[in-house]
């Protein structure tokens, strides 16, 4: 048995998603441009993540979990792809693009809205939390423990105010609720 080791695993995982971008069908007919990426960055996970309701409670990803995203720009529009892989096995996750860095106190903050909610308002409002105001990236594993996301949007991040992917541990409910922080992907580039 071969051991694969984490640079080629980040080399295959970017390899997969820019032929993702590439060989994409899609109505947008505009070269893409690639706007921001995860740079070969580690994801991170976070520790406790089910505090303080299910304190000390183990993640159900593993260390051996590897995760890598490309954001292109094409005709004004996002497209925003996710990959990972050694992920538990044929499970439901939630993902986001998050407005804050991985090691920010508050785990990356909040989702991205492109029209954020209004100041008093709640993040969670399905006025303001949705799949068309926020770029949500949900996935399900293979039974290998992978998968591809992809989501375009019909808009761009504000320059500055998208820093991170988050996964969460289940997938995205009515405004956006998807559960514990379990890991979180830098972006860097918007």
């Amino acid at each position: 048995m071969k051991k694969t080791n984490s640079r080629e695993i980040t080399g295959g995982v970017a390899i997969l998603l820019s032929s993702m971008a590439l060989s994409c069908g899609s109505e947008i007919e505009d070269e893409p441009e690639m706007i921001a990426s995860s740079d070969g960055a580690p994801l991170r996970l976070y520790e406790n993540p089910y505090a303080p309701d299910m304190d000390g409670a183990p993640s159900p990803i593993g260390r051996a979990a590897t995760a890598a995203a490309e954001a292109y720009e094409v005709g004004g529009k996002l497209r925003l792809l996710l990959a990972v892989r050694g992920f538990p096995y044929e499970r439901t996750f939630g993902s986001h693009l998050h407005r804050l860095e991985c090691n920010d106190p508050a785990k990356a903050g909040g989702h991205y809205q492109h029209m954020p909610f209004p100041e008093g308002g709640m993040a969670t409002d399905p006025d303001y939390a949705n799949a068309t105001n926020e770029a949500w990236l949900d996935f399900t594993t293979d039974d290998r423990g992978q998968a591809d996301s992809e989501v375009t949007m019909d808009w761009l991040p504000r320059a500055g105010e998208a820093k991170a992917i988050i996964i969460h541990d289940r997938a995205s409910g009515e405004g956006g609720v998807s559960g514990a922080k379990l890991a979180c992907l830098p972006i860097t580039g918007f």
